[in-house]
């Protein structure tokens, strides 16, 4: 299983257009790069954290009364509320961060790197 993921990992870093194609000409842009990555990789977590609260909720309201598979739904939707409180924190300090240290960047690079994804700086 570790060896699936760590060759997921490895392949979606490497497929990344942003990646690929990327060729940044300064600190900057490098940073923004980065930034870019981080945010595909949270929204990517996301998805995933909204799927296993729903697969909660499926579990919650199929368990048929059994009190085990009850208490093991609850803690699926705990853990994705969770999971996607975190993932929306780090977005909020990445665009936090972003402007406080980044803002003499132009507006064009900003949108070419943030274009598409929740955080629009």
């Amino acid at each position: 299983m570790q060896k699936k993921l760590t060759i997921f990992t490895l392949l979606t870093v490497l497929l990344t257009p942003s990646t690929v194609f990327a060729a940044p000409q300064d600190f900057g842009e490098l940073v923004y790069l980065l930034i870019s990555f981080i945010n595909t990789t949270v929204s990517i977590i996301i998805a995933l954290a909204v799927l296993g609260f729903f697969w909660g909720i499926f579990k919650y309201i199929f368990s048929a009364g059994d009190s085990s598979k009850i208490e093991e739904g609850r803690k699926i939707m705990v853990w994705g509320i969770i999971t996607i409180f975190v993932m929306v924190s780090i977005w909020g300090i990445l665009r936090l961060l972003s402007n406080t240290f980044l803002s003499s960047g132009s507006e064009s690079t900003q949108q070419q790197y943030f274009s598409g994804r929740i955080i629009d700086i």
